[in-house]
């Protein structure tokens, strides 16, 4: 074969054909025109077809037909293509995938694509087939009734089924990816506790790596209830990859136990309260339940009547004249075989106490899912009492829960005649029987009359989803006044399945109505304030991100409102106060609920400014802890305060400190001298012939004379040690710890010689010279000892005539 010569960068590179079919790969060479003039035996191995069948045919002719659109497109390019991916027909008719990549070479000369292609079948067809198992796993998932949430090892949401979508009221499952556990979340326990993020089923389980659940977790104040199980998620290829959350909504479940339990107890509280005794009996006429009543009619306890039976020989149970019951004639196997209930009976019976008493009362068949035998009602007659109701049916049932309801409970039927109204109705001004008989929706406000009818009706048609609806309307009072309640309605249906009767509850929630509507008032008008007000004023959350910000505040920051909300409040902060304004944040708000800050901001023209910060917490009305806090920009008065302690400590005309700082300042260079037993110095600088430059140039001269002095003392001397203004033509020097008393006199030639150099005063040259004393301080001595000390040294520098240094004797 001639050699392929490739020439992306001006060099011939040459690939032979042995090289080629010892490649495992398909290699085709095809001129411009498409046509074949090249193959390696890969090719011919890929292609299923002998090389004869290949040189000279099309490459296109080898296409799926689906893909030769694609394949026509991409030939028809004059640049280099990577990575094609396209299906090609071999001889024995088998489809096959191959991802193609191509190159520009020479051939004997002509211009060729060499085409190189990897056999992808089998990647193709199990990138399908997990396609299709991903499709059939996430159609179960959405099939389950249960919320499936899988979460990554830092709690945020990979993906999520349709039911816990809808349990987490979003309509796609889509819209939950990407959410973090965390956020706005108030899930509460069983007992009412709330949850701290890292107790829940999701956080234990991320920690611990082990299944956690069930977990009973409520939601928005308890108003929904889920059974949590969070189990530990393995990938392979990685550590641990989140774990999958479980959940099931079992608010109903519980609200109909809670109903169940309240039920039970309400009708055990019922049966305890009655003044009747009550005696349940199983088929073989053993006792098996009693009440309070019963135990003080028989004078026995429950454990004590337990497993008794009616014919005991210890109560000598005889009817009315006397007669004792035998086996079998006893009320309750009479019952029992009867089917029928026996009223009325006259009983004596044994007291515990050993006195006979006499009973009136009525035994009944009793069968219940799981257990069958007769319960008997009793009043002990002994003292002249009368029998009261001993069991309600079901509508005297229905009557005593609703009569003890706060809840107003009226019943209607189809044309909205008022069957029965509760007590409760007296809230409104009306007594259970005003009204029974009318148009139920003539107590309905006229504007909420239409909406409440049309859930009654949907319900008694049967188009409703449930025999139930809800709605918030307001009820007309007796005298005329409305108020908002919020009503279930309830469908009631016959042994036929039809809804023959709609029973209403409802709920008094005027004054809830009322304070949202207050809250509402308030929130604008806060608003309205706070957008006139002249300080800056902001609310945020608890993690800090911005939710309300005025003008005065947006013009503090130097941005805008649409900027600021949802920003963090420390972004405007300087770099370097962060860290200190964020631990005094959360020291002060851990301790307290109000705080105040000063820190430094930067705005977005790069301008630094004071600013002091006052804020408190509150509780929102979602419920959630917020920051509302003032701004003001103390900028101007801070920039005050630093220039007038300027001002005090420092000589005005040469910006060096005066005596008052002075003091101050050698008081400090002792002490830590003293401290670290070492030495400093003092250098009193006197002018020797100011007082002529005052008196031949003016005093203007003679300030800018003081002012060029201080300027070379300060570069004379050490970086530690201090110059200033004594008073007068009179300057002090403090040269700072360690500093030898031979450094010291060396550091007063300099600044001798510095100062007897000429001074430039409007274009004149000024002769002035100093004379120096110099003192070292020596052990506890007093900034007043050093300083006289120095200024008797340069005493004797003056009597020696002047413009030398001179060193005081130590003491």
């Amino acid at each position: 074969m001639t050699a392929f010569a490739g020439d992306p960068q001006g060099q011939l590179t040459e690939l032979d054909a042995p090289l080629l079919d010892h490649l495992p790969l398909a290699v085709l060479a095809r001129r411009m025109d498409g046509v074949i003039v090249y193959a390696n035996v890969g090719a011919t191995i890929l292609f299923e077809r002998r090389l004869d069948e290949l040189l000279g045919a099309r490459l296109l002719d080898f296409c799926h037909r689906d893909d030769t659109e694609e394949a026509a497109r991409v030939a028809g390019l004059s640049t280099t293509r990577h990575a094609v991916e396209l299906r090609i027909v071999t001889g024995s008719g088998a489809v096959r995938w191959v991802r193609s990549s191509r190159h520009r070479s020479t051939l004997d000369g002509e211009d060729v694509w060499v085409v190189a292609m990897h056999d992808i079948t089998i990647e193709k067809a199990a990138q399908h087939d997990l396609e299709a198992s991903q499709a059939q796993l996430v159609a179960v998932l959405n099939a389950v009734g249960d919320g499936i949430i899988h979460y990554d090892a830092n709690r945020r949401i990979v993906t999520a089924n349709c039911a816990a979508a809808a349990l987490a009221r979003v309509s796609d499952p889509d819209d939950l990816v990407g959410v973090d556990l965390p956020a706005g979340l108030d899930a509460i326990t069983a007992t009412g506790e709330r949850f701290a993020v890292d107790d829940l089923p999701v956080s234990r389980c991320l920690a611990s790596g082990q299944p956690v659940g069930p977990v009973l977790v409520g939601w928005d104040q308890g108003a929904q209830w889920r059974l949590v199980s969070a189990f530990p998620l393995q990938l392979p290829g990685e550590d641990r990859a989140g774990c999958v959350s479980w959940f099931r909504d079992v608010t109903e479940e519980l609200r109909s136990q809670e109903a169940l339990t309240a039920s039970e107890s309400r009708h055990r509280s019922v049966v305890e309260a009655l003044r009747e005794g009550l005696v349940v009996q199983s088929a073989d006429g053993t006792v098996v339940s009693a009440n309070r009543a019963a135990e003080t009619m028989l004078g026995l306890s429950l454990d004590q009547l337990c497993g008794r039976a009616p014919i005991d020989p210890r109560w000598a149970i005889t009817d009315e004249r006397g007669n004792p019951f035998t086996s079998g004639r006893d009320l309750g196997a009479m019952a029992l075989r009867t089917g029928l209930p026996v009223h009325d009976v006259v009983l004596g019976v044994v007291h515990a106490s050993g006195e006979r008493r006499w009973i009136r009362g009525s035994v009944s068949p009793l069968s219940v899912p799981g257990f069958s035998g007769v319960f008997s009602v009793f009043t002990d007659i002994t003292d002249s009492l009368r029998v009261e109701q001993a069991l309600a049916d079901s509508e005297s049932q229905f009557r005593l829960l609703t009569e003890h309801a706060n809840d107003i409970v009226v019943s209607v039927d189809s044309s909205s005649r008022l069957l029965y109204a509760s007590p409760s109705v007296a809230s409104l001004g009306y007594r259970s029987v005003d009204g029974l008989g009318r148009d139920a929706m003539s107590f309905v406000a006229d504007d909420d009359r239409s909406r409440l009818y049309t859930i009654q009706q949907t319900i008694f048609r049967g188009t409703a989803t449930d025999d139930s609806g809800r709605s918030e309307v307001r009820l007309v009072a007796a005298d005329g006044r409305m108020r908002w309640f919020d009503v279930q309605v309830v469908g009631l249906r016959d042994p036929q399945g039809n809804v023959h009767r709609v029973n209403y509850f409802a709920r008094d929630v005027h004054d809830h109505r009322i304070a949202e509507a207050a809250l509402a008032r308030s929130e604008a008008q806060f608003r309205l304030v706070a957008g006139q007000a002249a300080m800056g004023i902001f609310t945020s959350r608890l993690d800090g991100l911005l939710d309300y910000v005025n003008e005065a505040y947006c013009r503090i920051m130097g941005t805008s409102g649409a900027a600021e909300l949802g920003r963090h409040w420390l972004h405007s902060v300087h770099p370097d106060d962060v860290g200190l304004v964020r631990r005094s944040w959360d020291a002060t708000f851990a301790a307290g609920a109000e705080g105040t800050f000063e820190f430094r901001i930067v705005r977005p023209d790069a301008e630094t400014r004071t600013v002091l910060v006052t804020a408190t917490k509150f509780l929102g009305a979602d419920g959630e802890w917020h920051y509302l806090g003032t701004a003001a920009d103390i900028s101007d008065q801070r920039a005050n305060e630093r220039r007038l302690s300027h001002d005090a400590t420092h000589d005005p005309l040469t910006d060096l400190p005066n005596r008052v700082l002075l003091g101050e300042m050698l008081d400090h260079a002792l002490s830590v001298a003293q401290r670290t037993n070492e030495l400093i110095a003092l250098l009193f600088i006197d002018l020797d012939h100011f007082k002529p430059v005052n008196d031949t140039h003016g005093h203007a001269a003679g300030d800018r004379v003081l002012v060029q002095v201080a300027s070379r003392l300060t570069a004379a001397i050490r970086g530690s040690d201090t110059a200033a203004r004594f008073g007068g033509d009179e300057f002090v020097v403090v040269l700072d710890a360690p500093v030898t008393p031979e450094e010291a006199v060396a550091i007063a030639q300099r600044i001798l010689a510095d100062l007897h150099r000429p001074f430039e005063v409007v274009d004149q040259l000024i002769d002035v010279g100093a004379s120096i004393g110099v003192a070292v301080a020596w052990t506890e001595a007093t900034a007043a000892q050093l300083l006289d000390a120095a200024d008797r040294a340069v005493y004797d520098a003056k009597r020696a005539g002047g413009g030398v240094v001179a060193k005081a004797p130590r003491d």
